[in-house]
């Protein structure tokens, strides 16, 4: 069997091992049961590890855009499709389940309240969840829904 490949037919559930290297040379076996794919790097390292996947979660427009100020030039920053940060806010004196949406180190708006209580608690849970940008307005005059002038998509790191 080619490295890298597997047979994942339904038939078979025997471990098929593909002896695979990362760029620094160390060696790495991949293995495949059935729907379970995993990755063992060599005999010093950690026990099988899944692979990760990003588990999509909601779409939502930003919340609090229109009180960021400046903007109009931070959204210009954001490419569409870029990867956005997500920080609890614990603290926030307005919503206990804040969660703040940042590019780099700016703040560009909230996760909506009605819809963060649940990616609160999955954060607050050690989840690591992130966004991704998927529209933007960025002049105040061309929509009078600006206070939601970001709407991104919500992703949870499993």
């Amino acid at each position: 069997m080619k490295a890298g490949a597997f047979d994942d037919s339904e038939n078979s559930r025997e471990p098929k091992e593909n002896g695979l290297q990362t760029a620094a040379g160390q060696e790495l076996e991949a293995f495949s049961t059935g729907n379970f794919t995993a990755l063992k790097y060599g005999n010093d390292g950690p026990a099988l590890q899944p692979f990760s996947r990003s588990i999509f979660l909601l779409k939502t427009n930003a919340a609090g855009c229109n009180h960021v100020e400046n903007i109009e030039q931070y959204l210009t920053e954001v490419e569409i499709g870029q990867k956005l940060t997500l920080l609890r806010e614990p603290r926030n004196p307005v919503d206990k389940r804040a969660i703040l949406i940042m590019n780099r180190e700016q703040k560009l708006g909230y996760i909506p309240r009605r819809q963060n209580e649940i990616l609160s608690r999955l954060m607050d849970a050690g989840k690591y969840l992130y966004a991704t940008a998927d529209d933007k307005i960025t002049d105040r005059q061309d929509s009078e829904f600006f206070h939601s002038a970001l709407t991104v998509s919500v992703y949870m790191q499993d």
